[in-house]
């Protein structure tokens, strides 16, 4: 791992890229969600998605609520992104009920947890924080509902990584309050952090897979479970019948890393990733963000032909322009960059 270092980008590069490798992997895993491993085709393109009836390249519940945070985040920041669990729960019901951020104009899936924490919001919304917290925080409730949309807090809080980390913990709360779930977004999230310091900081030679292992390794863990399946490192020697892609936040969590270090290049990574299948497509989803920023390298917006590059393989391409509502993905890129003073 020490051999792959970090693609050299800008961070506006890596943010734009970040969330639009969620939503392709989002779409590109979501026909072979609920399918068990080795029983479907092999997917590596764009496909309808036949649970739900929907077509080509369209993204699902793990975008739709990523773009919700991140609105909230970028509403009003002045100086900072202004961080508001009540705002977050507001824009999640919003989607829930009226489809707003979703691809197809309504809510077509949502988990069995957070359906069921957004009702409490919607009918309950002083007391619902207090409620959640006290009937939630319990392990068969440790879905992945909140890492998969927590993506928009390390790019909107990069630069602080502390702070970033203290708001993925508070944010996964709204739906999600166990310890397991605030640490395995809080884990992600620090991730996620460091690429976008390095890439600031132009070290890109000097950093590498290994130093992100590391990180995993040497998190200041307080769940018992997360600590064991990651702290070691030893899960990305698993093979991959080893791998759970279940709903579980930590096999989501496991099985995103594990196609990350394991692999050497997004393309790989991301079929590697939906063919677990299963709760493919979020699994995919957490991949694509710190795949997208990790890999992230010429920016395709700017140019509609761009060079094949280490991200941008003629597959990658192909599933970027069978991407449903690229203009959404795009007006939420351009919030996340102006609350960073980024420059296109």
């Amino acid at each position: 791992m020490e051999s792959q270092t970090l693609p050299p980008s800008t961070p506006a590069t890596k943010i734009r890229t970040s969330l639009f490798s969620l939503a392709m992997c989002d779409a590109l895993g979501a026909p072979a969600e609920f399918q068990v491993r080795g029983t479907f085709a092999h997917i590596n393109t764009l496909q309808p998605n036949p649970n739900f009836g929907l077509e080509v390249g369209t993204w699902t519940d793990d975008t739709s609520m990523a773009l919700c945070l991140a609105k909230s985040l970028t509403r009003n920041h002045s100086p900072t992104p202004i961080f508001s669990l009540e705002e977050q729960a507001k824009l999640y019901v919003s989607w829930f009920r009226t489809g707003y951020l979703s691809a197809v104009g309504y809510c077509f899936d949502t988990g069995i947890a957070t359906r069921s924490a957004l009702t409490i919001w919607e009918q309950r919304p002083g007391e619902a924080l207090a409620i959640i917290g006290k009937t939630f925080a319990v392990e068969s409730k440790c879905g992945n509902g909140s890492l998969m949309r927590v993506l928009p807090i390390p790019l909107a809080y990069f630069r602080d990584e502390g702070l970033a980390m203290a708001r993925a913990r508070e944010s996964s709360t709204v739906t999600h309050p166990h310890e397991m779930c605030q640490e395995a977004c809080a884990l992600y999230t620090l991730l996620i952090c460091r690429i976008l310091q390095w890439t600031e900081a132009r070290e890109y030679d000097r950093r590498s897979k290994q130093d992100l292992l590391d990180m995993v390794k040497g998190f200041e863990y307080k769940n018992g479970r997360l600590r064991d399946a990651l702290a070691s490192g030893e899960f990305v020697n698993k093979p991959r019948e080893r791998i759970s892609s279940s709903g579980y936040v930590l096999h989501t969590l496991e099985a995103a890393l594990w196609a990350f270090f394991t692999t050497r290049t997004f393309e790989e990574g991301a079929v590697l990733v939906v063919n677990l299948g299963d709760d493919a497509d979020t699994v995919a989803a957490v991949y694509g963000g710190l795949a997208g920023v990790w890999y992230a390298d010429v920016d395709f917006s700017k140019d509609s032909s761009p060079p094949r590059t280490g991200y941008w393989s003629e597959r990658v391409r192909g599933w970027r322009e069978g991407l449903v509502k690229p203009e959404v993905l795009e007006e939420v890129v351009g919030d996340l960059l102006r609350v960073n003073g980024l420059e296109e």
